[in-house]
C-alpha cells in the first residue's frame, strides 16, 4: 500500500542520512583537531548527562560543528523533485506550469556569495562573536530542504546526531589512523556518502 511505502521510505531514508552526516562529522573532527577540542571543551565543562533538546542552546559549539559538517559535505545534494504550480520566472528563465525541478543543495552550501572559503571547514560560520549563539536559519543552509515538504524528520534528526555527537566527544578523541592521511572524498549514490576508512578513538581520561 501507499502507507507501507511511505513509513519504509522514512525509516530508510532517516536512517541512512543521518549514519551519513554522523560519519562525515566524525571524520570533519578528526581531520580538524582545533575544533574537536572546542566541542569536547564545551561537552566537559556542560555535561553530557541528561542532554535534551531542549537543551541544545547550552551547546552552541557543538551545534555549530554539526552544521559545518552538513553544509561541508551535503549528505543530500538534491532534494526529490518538485513540480511548478503555475507558470513563473526565476533567475531570468521562464518555468512553466507543471515543470519538474530539482534544487541543488551542494551548490548553495557551496556559493562564495554567502560562504568564505566554502571548501574550508569552519564551524565558527554559525556562531556569534561570543560563541554563545548559534544561528539556526542561515541564509543558503538546505539540508534538510526548503517550504512545506522539507525534511519531516528535520528535528528528530538533528536531535539524534548531537546526542550521538556530544556523548563520543566526551569520551573519546577522534583520530586519524597512524601514519595515514584520511581520505575526505566521497561517492554519490542515494546519499553522498564518505570512503569507507578506519578511525582510531581514544578514550579519554
Amino acid at each position: 500500500t501507499n502507507l507501507h511505502g511511505n513509513i519504509q521510505a522514512l525509516f530508510i531514508g532517516a536512517s541512512d542520512t543521518t549514519r551519513t552526516s554522523l560519519s562525515w562529522l566524525l571524520l570533519a573532527v578528526a581531520a580538524h583537531q582545533g575544533a574537536q577540542r572546542k566541542v569536547q571543551e564545551e561537552a566537559d565543562r556542560e555535561g553530557g548527562a541528561g542532554l535534551t533538546w531542549a537543551g541544545k542552546g547550552r551547546f552552541p559549539v557543538a551545534m555549530a560543528t554539526i552544521m559545518e559538517g552538513q553544509r561541508w559535505r551535503t549528505v543530500s545534494p538534491f532534494n526529490a523533485g518538485r513540480i511548478a504550480m503555475e507558470d513563473m520566472k526565476l533567475g531570468g528563465y521562464d518555468i512553466r506550469k507543471g515543470t519538474i525541478i530539482v534544487a541543488n543543495f551542494w551548490s548553495s552550501h557551496n556559493d562564495t556569495n554567502y560562504w568564505k572559503d566554502p571548501e574550508e571547514f569552519r564551524p565558527e560560520r554559525f556562531l556569534s562573536e561570543d560563541r554563545t549563539q548559534v544561528n539556526l536559519k542561515p541564509e543558503s543552509y538546505a539540508p534538510f530542504s526548503y517550504g512545506k515538504r522539507n525534511c519531516p524528520g528535520e528535528t528528530v534528526a538533528m536531535m539524534e546526531i548531537l546526542f550521538y555527537f556530544v556523548s563520543i566527544m566526551k569520551k573519546f578523541s577522534v583520530l586519524p589512523p597512524e601514519g595515514r592521511k584520511l581520505n575526505l572524498k566521497g561517492t554519490l549514490g542515494l546519499t553522498y556518502q564518505p570512503v569507507p576508512q578506519e578511525l582510531r578513538f581514544i578514550p579519554r581520561t
